[in-house]
């Protein structure tokens, strides 16, 4: 059991982050109809002229537009961060949970430990389980998890939630591949990383900007 809660931590790390996930669609449509109006008026403006009534008009809308961008902003920020710690705190429970199986592992057996069997998937059982190879691995990759999400903590400031969610969808499939038991799963899990991290890659693997204007 502690096996297969190590594997789907992940999974409920995103579930959390999506119901913690406070961005608003309202706040740029907001933006948006305030462009709209200031574009109409300046529309006007070329063809008709416009007055000091219109021209304070136009300083208002501006105003106002600036204040929702900074409120816009600073709830952005609050909710980065938020997402941020949530993930890192999902991961470093990650970690600690494979530091106990780590310790509960017996060397001197050479048989699979942990095993556990999961309901049937077709006409295959789905069968996890360490051996003295794998365990090394499941240390690595929830030991990666945590630094990817600090060494990152500030140089990732949009899609904040994406980047979040692809890093524990990446981790879980991971342990996914070194747990299972069955060839065709591990095949599954195996082809099942190359859309995350080809996503992850893109977004956020490029310096240029033309290719992530082109991604997003």
């Amino acid at each position: 059991m502690l096996l297969s809660f190590l594997i789907l931590l992940p999974l409920l790390g995103i579930f959390i982050i999506f119901i913690f996930n406070t961005e608003k669609i309202d706040f740029f449509s907001a933006i948006n109809e305030k462009n709209n109006e200031i574009n109409a008026i300046n529309n006007k403006k070329h063809v008709f002229g416009v007055t000091d009534s219109k021209n304070y008009e136009i300083s208002e809308i501006n105003s106002k537009n600036h204040e929702i961008n900074e409120e816009n902003q600073k709830n952005k920020k609050v909710n980065d961060k938020t997402l941020k710690i949530i993930a890192l705190v999902v991961t470093i429970v990650d970690l600690f949970l494979s530091l106990i199986i780590w310790f509960l592992f017996d060397n001197s057996s050479k048989h699979f430990q942990f095993v556990q069997e999961h309901y049937t998937v077709g006409h295959y059982d789905f069968y996890l389980g360490l051996d003295g190879l794998s365990i090394y691995f499941v240390l690595l990759t929830t030991l990666i998890a945590p630094i990817s999400i600090i060494s990152n903590w500030k140089s990732i400031n949009s899609k904040t939630a994406y980047f979040l969610v692809i890093i524990l969808l990446l981790e879980s499939c991971l342990l996914l591949i070194y747990a299972v038991l069955d060839v065709l799963m591990f095949y599954i899990f195996f082809e099942s990383i190359l859309a995350p991290l080809f996503i992850l890659i893109g977004f956020f693997g490029s310096t240029d900007k033309f290719l992530l204007r082109s991604l997003s």
